[in-house]
């Protein structure tokens, strides 16, 4: 398999270009500095059958983070992360989470969070809206969130990190007491 192949075959049936790298994907695998991918091509990756997570891993750890302008690549690869509860390098995690819906946002810095500094999850969290940023405020003042799945499992990670000082619970709300300064 080479560059040219691929080419070829992408100008007259982009959808077969998926079943060129499936059939070659240990060449694809060993020589994947040789040879420039498209997000389509990406995109199939994570699609297919044939490739097993930690294959799709290895490409998009391999690839550049300017194919992650795509929105529907960038959902394909959250839920990967996600669904494997695989650590993000730092530059793909940046990208993914500037481009990401809030809900994928939060989710792949849960996953995120045993492995960032203070500042760092301060600097994700005020990317958001209130509430969200007002965790990375120190302050008195109990913050309020709605008690869904996602909000307890971002409050219990910020928990375990000890970036939080406690949490209670009322009803379906959750309440958060942050460091005081």
């Amino acid at each position: 398999m080479t560059q040219a192949n691929i080419n070829n075959l992408r100008e007259y049936f982009i959808d077969k270009v998926v079943v060129l790298l499936e059939n070659f994907k240990s060449d694809l695998l060993a020589k994947i500095d040789e040879f420039e991918l498209q997000i389509s091509d990406y995109q199939q990756i994570l699609n297919s059958q044939k490739f097993i997570d930690t294959e799709k891993i290895f490409f998009i750890e391999k690839a550049d983070v300017s194919i992650f302008e795509n929105k529907a690549l960038v959902v394909s690869t959250n839920n990967l992360y996600i669904k494997n509860s695989k650590l993000i390098p730092m530059d793909l995690f940046e990208v993914l989470f500037k481009e990401s819906t809030l809900q994928e946002s939060l989710k792949i810095l849960i996953l995120q969070i045993p492995n960032l500094d203070f500042e760092k999850i301060g600097d994700c969290l005020n990317q958001f809206d209130s509430p969200y940023s007002d965790l990375s405020q120190k302050g008195a003042k109990p913050i309020e969130f709605e008690g869904s799945e996602l909000n307890k499992a971002l409050i219990e990670s910020l928990e375990n990190k000890r970036y939080i000082s406690s949490k209670s619970l009322k009803k379906n709300k959750i309440f958060i007491n942050r460091k005081r300064a």
